[in-house]
């Protein structure tokens, strides 16, 4: 349910903020880390599934907005390329990661020296940073698109 709220109301907020989708994107990332550490911590069953809701939320709303900020990168022909190629490779690392990554650890696997839950969420946590890292590129590339998009709008309407 989060992530029908979440994808919609992200889309709603990108739009607000004039087409800055991988700064809106950044904001719900680093919401995922406090979020994170709420579920880690829940103590009883209402805070675990509001913070389960929470994320699916804030989860949802960058994947959507990755998708977006990516196709308005590219020419409207290679549209279809562009998304095709980006949703591959993140289903093959995000789903990689997910699913033997991530268990490898919460088994007791050491990887990168993290071991259980603990190091389970710790590698949820640095890969949202590692997320914003790269949206924040994402972001200052879209944003001096906006400005030269508006510069020449300005400029056409004088």
């Amino acid at each position: 349910m989060g992530a029908l709220v979440g994808t919609l109301l992200w889309g709603w907020l990108s739009d607000l903020a004039n087409g800055r989708r991988a700064l809106v994107a950044c904001v719900a990332l680093a919401l995922i880390i406090a979020t994170l550490g709420v579920y880690q911590h829940a103590s009883n069953q209402y805070v675990y599934l509001a913070s389960l809701f929470a994320l699916g939320f804030l989860v949802f709303g960058p994947q959507l907005l990755i998708g977006v900020a990516a196709v308005g990168f590219v020419p409207k022909k290679a549209i279809g390329a562009a998304d095709g190629i980006k949703g591959t490779f993140a289903y093959l690392i995000g789903d990689s990661f997910a699913k033997l990554g991530l268990g490898m650890i919460a088994d007791g696997t050491p990887i990168f020296g993290l071991t259980g839950w603990a190091g389970t969420f710790a590698a949820l946590d640095a890969a949202a940073i590692g997320c914003i890292c790269l949206m924040a590129i994402v972001a200052v590339f879209e944003e001096r698109k906006i400005r030269r998009q508006k510069k020449t709008q300005t400029l056409q309407t004088a």
